[in-house]
């Protein structure tokens, strides 16, 4: 990944943990790591009391490639595999848990699409 693109999703990862926090979520952890997979934000859903794995896909034309057609099956297993490994360290496998992706058009003033739901396990 070139420093650009780091860059980039940094600032993406960072506008969307301010939407969650802005809008009811707490932050548990931010680029968690297992089993060479990464989820990009950890966040409790306070209202739906439930744990969310979100993916952040920043882009600055959404319409040429949308967010959400990067998480492909690949990367959604990955996920769900590092998902696996952080609910089983934290003693949390029985919570509810849900895989979000959200969306930065930053083509756009930074605005996001969040999709609940994504897909699931």
């Amino acid at each position: 990944m070139s420093p650009d693109n780091r860059r980039i999703g940094t600032r993406g990862e960072a506008v969307a943990l301010q939407y969650l926090l802005d809008n009811g979520y707490e932050l548990l952890c931010c680029n968690y790591r297992a089993q060479r997979c990464e989820i990009d934000l950890i966040v409790l859903d306070i209202a739906e009391n439930a744990i969310v794995f979100v993916e952040v896909k920043t882009r600055s034309d959404q319409r040429m490639y949308p967010g959400k057609e990067a998480v492909g099956t690949s990367k959604q297993q990955h996920i769900i595999t590092a998902a696996t490994h952080y609910a089983y360290t934290h003693e949390c496998i029985d919570a509810r848990m849900r895989f979000d992706v959200i969306e930065v058009d930053r083509g756009n003033g930074y605005t996001i699409n969040h999709i609940k739901n994504a897909f699931t396990l």
